[in-house]
């Protein structure tokens, strides 16, 4: 279940190749990834079953819901019985199903933004490369790479934060709050960290260190289309003010 995250494509060749050696079935997490492809060209959510989300915050959005491709016919019909409470027709039921189906308001407002797309990923990847260049040389501040544009789509800018830098996260997070800059901690505690799952029987918890850094280290700043440049100037000031030593 490889999951495409802040809207860069994960490394499937190597995801494929763990699921061609032990015949394991991919579920792609796409929700964040929106028409972003790989380094070859191949679209997320091409792999296996894509799972993509509508929610409000993503690239596309109904305000809720969202889409699953998948390019088995077999698999195709099982879902849409299961979203249709196991029905394939009316009143007869061939499984216990859901009612899981998009309703045809939520389509209307998502099925527009498709014409939409191109100009608003390019939007978002410019956004993202003005960031870059203006935070480039904060010490203690790690900003993502810049690949081509098809392989990210920028529904997050995440950057770390490390012990060499001049405050903290939360301290960081605070002057954002003062100078009405949005961010975001995603994610802030691993699976584990939550009572819920500590004690769950499908939940390993073996260590996970590089998660565990992430966690505590990250934090993503505005990168939506709708900013102007002199908002990411904004964001780019203010950022070097409060970190520049």
């Amino acid at each position: 279940m490889p999951v495409h995250l802040y809207g860069r494509a994960a490394q499937m060749d190597a995801f494929s190749d763990i699921a061609a050696s032990h015949e394991l079935q991919i579920v792609e997490d796409a929700a964040q990834a929106h028409f972003a492809a790989t380094e070859t060209g191949q679209a997320v959510g091409s792999f296996g079953l894509g799972c993509f989300s509508f929610y409000a915050t993503k690239n596309l959005t109904s305000g809720e819901g969202g889409v699953i491709t998948v390019d088995d016919p077999e698999i195709e019909e099982s879902m849409r019985t299961l979203r249709n409470q196991g029905m394939r027709q009316r009143y007869q039921y061939e499984v216990p199903g859901y009612n899981l189906r998009l309703t045809d308001l939520a389509a209307s407002i998502a099925l527009p933004q498709f014409g939409q797309a191109k100009k608003m990923l390019n939007h978002r990847y410019q956004n993202a490369l003005q960031l870059s260049e203006g935070l480039s040389e904060i010490q203690g501040l790690t900003t993502p790479n810049i690949p081509d544009p098809q392989t990210h789509v920028w529904h997050q800018y995440t950057v770390v934060l490390d012990s060499s830098a001049k405050i903290n996260r939360e301290e960081f997070a605070e002057t954002l709050t003062e100078a009405e800059i949005g961010y975001g901690f995603y994610y802030p505690r691993t699976v584990y960290d939550y009572d819920c799952y500590r004690s769950h029987p499908r939940v390993i918890i073996d260590g996970s260190p590089s998660a565990e850094k992430a966690a505590s280290s990250v934090i993503s700043l505005p990168v939506h289309p709708h900013l102007s440049t002199a908002d990411i100037e904004y964001i780019v000031d203010t950022t070097t003010a409060v970190l520049k030593v």
